[in-house]
């Protein structure tokens, strides 16, 4: 048994194979040992919650962590601090390797920008969806004498007329003219109760015909979840959706009426 184990050892072939085993299991070792060190496994830190911090305060707290950060985006919102920090990628409390980078989110000094489009001679509903799709939020609707019904005139703001191109506030109130015929009364109809109209904005069918009444128009009237609404119907001005109360209080008011007149 020994003589064959020494025969086996002093085969230069076997000995070579021995020798290249050994060396590819060392290479493999210390390229192991290295990638751990490199990569450094097992060591994390935790990313800050920095939410509503200046960003100045937030690049401490990243430095103290050993961590980089890139500002990679700002959003406009009235109710944060203009340059605080509002979204971090990875989110607060995640655990990552020293080194990395966080993505921040930084809430701007001013608001977002959008460009006035251009809307004369088009139809109302036409000119307000044209709007709002810009990003444009507070749009009114003021109707004035003269020309087609519901045909779009100008857009102002703060008693200005807005030229197509202009560079203006998302935030801003804009006030739509709309040219209201011969027949409709002029002035704002969107703020106030009353015989005044409003623009509550637009709402998608959904495919069983469901659609969800705008939030600000359901506190207008007072609706609530489980209230039955009446839906009306006139070619002319197309759907009315109200109370059934509407009905009951015009009811009321006919028999008011004959009433006096006997």
């Amino acid at each position: 048994m020994n003589g064959f184990l020494i025969k086996i050892i002093k085969n230069p072939y076997v000995l070579n194979l021995f020798l290249a085993v050994f060396i590819a299991c060392g290479l493999v070792y210390g390229t192991l040992k290295w990638l751990e060190s490199y990569t450094r496994h097992n060591i994390a830190v935790v990313v800050p919650d920095v939410k509503g911090l200046d960003i100045e305060d937030a690049a401490e707290f990243f430095k103290n962590s050993n961590l980089r950060y890139n500002i990679i985006d700002s959003v406009y919102a009235k109710d944060v601090r203009p340059g605080a920090v509002v979204e971090l990628v990875p989110m607060a409390g995640s655990k990552v390797k020293e080194g990395r980078i966080v993505f921040v989110t930084v809430n701007a000094f001013t608001s977002q920008m959008a460009i006035i489009p251009e809307i004369e001679a088009l139809s109302f509903r036409q000119a307000y969806a044209t709007l709002r799709a810009c990003g444009f939020e507070k749009v009114e609707v003021e109707y004035i004498p003269g020309g087609y019904k519901d045909e779009a005139i100008a857009v102002e703001l703060d008693g200005r007329v807005l030229k197509q191109g202009e560079h203006i506030p998302l935030t801003s109130l804009l006030v739509l003219k709309v040219s209201g015929g011969d027949d409709m009364p002029v002035g704002k109809h969107i703020l106030g109760k009353g015989n005044a109209q409003r623009v509550f904005g637009t709402a998608k069918v959904g495919d069983r015909g469901q659609i969800v009444i705008p939030k600000e128009a359901r506190e207008f009237f007072g609706i609530e979840p489980g209230d039955t609404l009446l839906i009306l119907g006139k070619t002319q001005t197309g759907l009315i959706v109200t109370k059934p109360e509407t009905l009951n209080d015009l009811a009321n008011e006919i028999f008011r009426t004959v009433e006096n007149e006997e």
